[in-house]
């Protein structure tokens, strides 16, 4: 299998890898013939031609703040690329605050080249590249297993979890009342209420994703060719917006995919049956229009939508889930602080002093509340000996902060994990399980 040709010629920038025996470099992608090779290359190693428009689309320079030396390279002698990634700007919220994220992506090696570390020098160079930008978190929808290498673990819910097909979608299906219009989505009017319906539905989850008016923007530009492309449709009655919602190719079969769906005012009041029946019947029209056997569903899992469909008779389908590293827990703690302590505020706790330490296995994290307050957290390093002890990989930790798993289910996972008697309570309140589901951020 012939090697992509990259430039040929490296960058002052450029760094040999650790074993200078390699004669591999590693350096930072260029605008213009890099994306264009890296382009070629991820089409090469994936086996799919629509991943050339996708490496485009984000690294071309459109996307609102992805750049393109945020893509990695790694060189052989002759400038010939055999291995990359990149990474992606998100924004995600946590119970109502900011975090950014970066999503890792357009991960690949040549055949030739695997087997010798060089993802794992990948990973370490984009990863101290996302903590110098403030990311609190790294991401990857990720093969099933492959990045726990690298402390990587499933943590926040993604992609299809139900799948109806289409003779059981035309039982619920109905088409719009007389004064209802379903129309592709207009950007230069529709985007203020869509952004604000959007703010809406995500606005009830513990864990979402923010969308700005630049991301929207950038998302409807997405050309022909991109494997996950949406196409948006609007609800209206009478010229009002009363719902919106989007669509794509399932990328694992012949389903039509919701990825997002709000009926508005409707929902809010509780009376959306109508309008979430107009949507699978329109979904249904254009499933048949492409051949497609039955539509499914990236939603989170209490979504009104598949209230709806379960009743149909719906096929559930395990939900899949992001691949998350914490890249410092000192930090996100500190980040998330008005959460906790909203959490302990609301609790018989509140108000007391309490600590614990957090057990790493190869280090400790002491935390600290006093008055409530989270005035204290710190990594102690190897040498400390806990006290009042949360006990648990690294990786598991990941999954109790962001609300994936509780400690009890946990423990019943894994015996690594244990929680001190005397802390299970202020556990329980400041890591619950939540509501948490990320549509498409970047």
């Amino acid at each position: 299998m012939a090697l992509n040709k990259g430039l040929g010629s490296r960058a002052a920038t450029s760094l040999p890898l650790c074993d200078p025996n390699s004669g591999l470099w590693l350096r930072a992608a260029r605008a213009g013939p890099d994306i264009e090779h890296l382009a070629a290359f991820n089409t090469l190693v994936h086996r799919d031609e629509g991943i050339a428009a996708y490496t485009r689309w984000k690294l071309g320079g459109g996307h609102p703040a992805a750049r393109s030396s945020d893509a990695l390279i790694i060189e052989d002698p002759t400038g010939q690329l055999v291995s990359s990634l990149c990474w992606i700007p998100q924004t995600w919220v946590y119970g109502g605050i900011s975090l950014p994220v970066g999503e890792v992506a357009l991960v690949g090696t040549h055949p030739d080249y695997r087997k010798r570390g060089l993802m794992s020098a990948l990973m370490c160079r984009v990863e101290a590249g996302l903590q110098k930008r403030g990311c609190a978190l790294a991401c990857i929808e990720g093969i099933p297993g492959f990045y726990r290498q690298f402390g990587y673990e499933y943590a926040v819910p993604l992609g299809s979890c139900a799948k109806l097909t289409l003779d059981r979608v035309s039982q619920g299906a109905v088409p719009p009342h007389p004064s209802w219009v379903i129309r592709p989505f207009r950007i230069d009017q529709d985007l203020p209420t869509v952004m604000s319906l959007y703010n809406m539905s995500s606005g009830i989850l513990d864990i979402t994703s923010q969308r700005d008016e630049a991301l929207w923007l950038y998302q409807e530009s997405a050309p022909p060719g991109v494997p996950d492309r949406q196409e948006t449709y609007i609800i209206e009655d009478a010229g009002t917006t009363v719902g919106y919602f989007r669509l794509r190719k399932n990328m694992w079969g012949p389903w039509l995919e919701f990825s997002e769906a709000s009926a508005g005012e409707s929902e809010a009041a509780g009376d959306s049956g109508d309008a979430y029946r107009a949507m699978l019947h329109f979904a249904r029209g254009l499933a048949v229009q492409r051949g497609y056997v039955g539509l499914c569903f990236a939603l989170p899992l209490d979504h009104l939508l598949l209230s709806l469909v379960h009743t149909l008779g719906a096929e559930v389908e395990r939900q899949y889930a992001w691949q998350i590293k914490v890249l410092d827990p000192v930090s996100l703690l500190k980040r998330i602080a008005p959460v906790l302590e909203d959490r302990l505020a609301r609790s018989p706790l509140g108000g007391f002093d309490v600590e614990m330490d957090v057990n790493l296995m190869s280090r400790l994290l002491h935390v600290a509340f006093e008055g409530g307050r989270l005035t204290k957290v710190a990594m102690e390093g190897r040498e400390a000996r806990p006290r009042v002890e949360l006990r648990l990989p690294e990786r598991q930790l990941t999954q109790l902060m962001l609300g994936y798993r509780d400690c009890r289910t946990l423990m019943d996972c894994s015996l690594d994990v244990w929680v001190h008697p005397e802390i299970r309570e202020l556990v329980d309140i400041v890591f619950p399980t939540c509501r948490a589901f990320i549509y498409t951020a970047s």
